[in-house]
């Protein structure tokens, strides 16, 4: 079962591959961190990360750094919450409040993130961005310690954190796949 899982997902990602990067740019991105168990239900996490793009497509560079609470409501479910400051070169920079619900069914990963994002020097206008996403985690050991994962995520922007006649604009943005 485990390697038609990845097969299946490896030609999904190598036919898919050919349109993606006509319509992408160069990323990559480091993410450290750090985190600890505040007991059998609660834990703590430093994330940060670096991603580096390319200066020719008109991107900039961005860092941050994002505490999170994790707070267990289930053998499923984990409720979380964070804030961020993000820094982009070249201005724009914003502190984010971010919430989200996690679930574990079986290989089943998802996701619901919600973002509030305030930025620099913009008078305290708010954007917000609602993130779902649904994936797959297949274990490549008997320990688990070892997985290979593919994510589908959607970004919609309930509110633009440009101002723009009444402040509301919504788009579906974005769609990733990690193997």
């Amino acid at each position: 079962m485990r390697i038609v899982l990845m097969t299946g997902a490896l030609v999904a990602g190598l036919s898919y591959a050919p349109a993606a990067y006509a319509n992408q740019s160069f990323e990559f991105w480091l993410n450290p961190s750090v985190g600890t168990d505040l007991d059998e239900n609660t834990a703590i996490e430093l994330e940060t990360a670096q991603r580096l793009r390319s200066e020719r497509d008109g991107n900039v560079d961005t860092y941050f750094v994002r505490l999170w609470v994790k707070q267990a409501i289930s053998e499923e479910l984990t409720l979380a919450g964070s804030v961020e400051r993000r820094k982009n070169d070249g201005g724009s920079n914003e502190l984010r409040l971010i919430q989200q619900l996690s679930g574990k069914h079986g290989i089943v990963r998802s996701r619901l993130r919600l973002a509030q994002r305030f930025v620099d020097g913009r008078g305290g206008h708010m954007g917000l961005r609602l993130r779902p996403r649904l994936g797959l985690s297949v274990p490549l050991d008997s320990d688990g310690k070892w997985v290979a994962g593919a994510d589908a995520e959607l970004f919609w922007t309930l509110r633009d954190k440009r101002r723009r006649g009444n402040g509301y604009h919504r788009s579906a943005q974005h769609r990733r796949g990690e193997l």
